[in-house]
C-alpha cells in the first residue's frame, strides 16, 4: 500500500439486514428526514456508516493500482470499524493517531 486517500473514504450505508449480511449500500436523504436504499428499496430513518476506501498499491514489478477497498476489507486495512472512525473524524487529532 502505497497511499489511502482519506477524502470521502466512508458513506452513509443501509443498516437493514438482506438475508444473513447487513444490506450496507449506500443510502440517498430523501428530504423529509429519512433515507432511501435503492437496493433494498425502503426508507429507513437511521443510516450506519460504510468504507469506500481508495487505495494505491504497487506491486513487485513498481506497477501502481488504484483500487477500492469496501467495508470488511477496508476496516481488516484500517483496524477499526467506518461508524467508529466516522465519530472521531469530529476530532481530526484523534483520527490522525488511529490512522
Amino acid at each position: 500500500i502505497t497511499n489511502i486517500s482519506m477524502d470521502n473514504f466512508f458513506c452513509k450505508a443501509c443498516p437493514l439486514q438482506k438475508g444473513d449480511k447487513q444490506c450496507k449500500k449506500k443510502v440517498k436523504e430523501n428530504g423529509n428526514g429519512s433515507w432511501l436504499c435503492s437496493s433494498c428499496n425502503r426508507q429507513v430513518q437511521k443510516y450506519d456508516y460504510s468504507y469506500a476506501l481508495r487505495i494505491d498499491l504497487k506491486d513487485p514489478t513498481g506497477e501502481l493500482q488504484s483500487v477500492t477497498a469496501f467495508d470488511e476489507i477496508a476496516e481488516l486495512i484500517m483496524g477499526v470499524a467506518a461508524s467508529d472512525l466516522h465519530i472521531l473524524t469530529i476530532d481530526e487529532d484523534a483520527t490522525s493517531e488511529i490512522i
